[in-house]
């Protein structure tokens, strides 16, 4: 799946030859390239449609709730005239049940942050307004241990039906595509950011990088899972658009936002107070 998410950043710069070699050694031949997921292999993989046209991937987390990015949602919920539905329980987009939303917050950081190109505290939490039917297809995800620490180089999986060709030019994928993948050392990927975009790498976000499959438009707010398939451990946010061009992709750290989900997944609206929300 040459799958970086739809936060745009269009940047043509050189990279140093010690970053990239740094980055190299990072990535071992056992990385996959991009392929047709099975049914059920994913079955907490949702899409997101506002007014009805596709717009971003997410997971599903209980059988009301979905974990997304705060780009996706942003606004959503600063706009209220839009409308958004959640598809669950298929691999082949527009073939699932459709949810609607009762109800969207994302973390006031991402609103803190309006100059970065890489996006800080990237994350938001859809409640529907009714359960999902549970099945072989359709299942929550669990979440991380709070602040917990993938090592660098875990195996990875992403799930998404983000544009598949190189560069990002064309539509998005009508059936779900996933990838296997390597963590990366957050040093290294700062000094690669650092080399193209003059932007440093934060504690919040966790990079990912193949030499050729990655993250591309469309497939911002999936899941990205650990080794087993059942740990959410990031959420698609950004990179640097190039798609399929062996950058490091960059997803939300989810074990650093556990209190801000768990408010939403016991209904403690008072204590996300002072996080933007919209209630449908």
């Amino acid at each position: 799946m040459k799958v970086v998410a739809n936060l745009s950043i269009f940047i043509l710069c050189l990279a140093l030859r010690d970053v990239s070699a740094e980055l190299d050694d990072d990535v071992e031949s056992r990385i996959t390239f991009g392929q047709d997921a099975s049914p059920g292999e994913f079955p907490h993989h949702i899409s997101m449609y506002k007014d009805r046209s596709y717009l971003c991937g997410g997971a599903l987390i209980s059988p009301k709730h979905v974990l997304t990015a705060a780009h996706c949602v942003q606004s959503l919920v600063k706009n209220r005239k839009y409308e958004l539905l959640v598809e669950v329980g298929t691999v082949n987009l527009g073939k699932g049940r459709v949810h609607r939303v009762s109800r969207i917050t994302y973390n006031r950081g991402f609103d803190l942050h309006p100059n970065s190109k890489l996006v800080a505290d990237d994350i938001a939490v859809i409640h529907l307004k009714a359960p999902v039917e549970l099945s072989d297809n359709v299942k929550p995800i669990k979440l991380p241990v709070p602040n917990s620490e993938l090592p660098d180089r875990s195996i990875i999986h992403v799930s998404g039906f983000g544009i598949s060709r190189p560069g990002g030019v064309g539509p998005v994928n009508q059936r779900l595509q996933k990838v296997q993948s390597l963590t990366i050392s957050r040093l290294a990927c700062s000094r690669w950011y650092w080399a193209y975009m003059n932007e440093r790498i934060g504690p919040k976000v966790i990079c990912v990088r193949d030499k050729r499959p990655g993250t591309c438009y469309g497939d911002s707010g999936g899941p990205m899972t650990n080794e087993t398939k059942d740990v959410i451990v990031g959420v698609v946010s950004g990179g640097t658009g190039r798609c399929g061009r062996g950058d490091p992709d960059i997803f939300t750290k989810v074990s650093h936002f556990i209190p801000f989900i768990e408010n939403e997944l016991n209904g403690d609206y008072k204590a996300n107070a002072i996080h933007p929300s919209i209630n449908y």
